[in-house]
């Protein structure tokens, strides 16, 4: 992975360096007394199939296109198809289980006992789903899960009410969403600990097309 450097010039402005990894001297002497702020960067391949760097400033995320010394973008059609499976970037409570599968823990995302979403959950799962929607998919599975606490009807219900308003958001953005509530049934940890409980209390989201 290499590093980037941002330095600040001016009101608002910036300047991207590129350098080699764990070394930043280049672009520090490059500054000329202004701040600079070192951030790690990684690739994601669009639809076309062409690299991009992202990066996460810790306050804003950015995105630009990696180019050729001769300024074209770098571009292989080989790579378009299912871009979904490539590198993606971050999306805050969404994490990813692998390129197609994707959860929220549920203690980030909802009040207890509550199918309401938070509102940065809804904003991070906004982002998510639009990213979808913008890479051409249009169907997911979402399936919620509870720990063994409370009665399995109650659970049974709360997950799939909590599937339901993940759902919703995924709606928004024109994807087709099948909703599971499947309760304590398929536990990803113990439940005889805090923290195995709060890991199975989670909404799960796989991409199926």
């Amino acid at each position: 992975m290499r590093g980037l450097t941002i330095m600040m010039l001016g009101a608002g402005a910036m300047t991207l360096a590129a350098c080699n990894q764990g070394d930043f001297s280049s672009a520090a002497s490059r500054t000329e007394g202004e701040t600079f702020v070192v951030v790690r960067s990684a690739t994601w391949i669009d639809p076309d199939g062409c690299e991009h760097w992202i990066f996460d400033t810790g306050a804003e995320g950015y995105v630009t296109p990696k180019l050729r010394p001769d300024g074209r973008p770098i571009c292989d059609p080989s790579r378009a198809e299912n871009n979904t499976r490539a590198r993606l970037p971050g999306f805050g409570l969404v994490t990813a289980a692998d390129d197609l599968n994707f959860s929220v823990a549920a203690d980030a995302t909802f009040p207890v006992g509550s199918a309401v979403v938070q509102p940065e959950a809804r904003a991070d799962l906004t982002r998510f789903f639009e990213f979808l929607r913008n890479q051409g998919r249009s169907r997911v599975l979402i399936t919620g899960h509870t720990d063994n606490t409370g009665g399995a009807q109650a659970n049974q219900n709360l997950s799939l009410a909590r599937a339901a308003a993940v759902a919703e958001i995924a709606g928004g953005f024109g994807l087709t969403a099948e909703t599971r509530g499947l309760g304590a049934s398929q536990p990803v940890s113990t439940n005889a600990t805090v923290a195995g409980r709060a890991s199975n209390r989670r909404v799960e989201i796989q991409v199926v097309n």
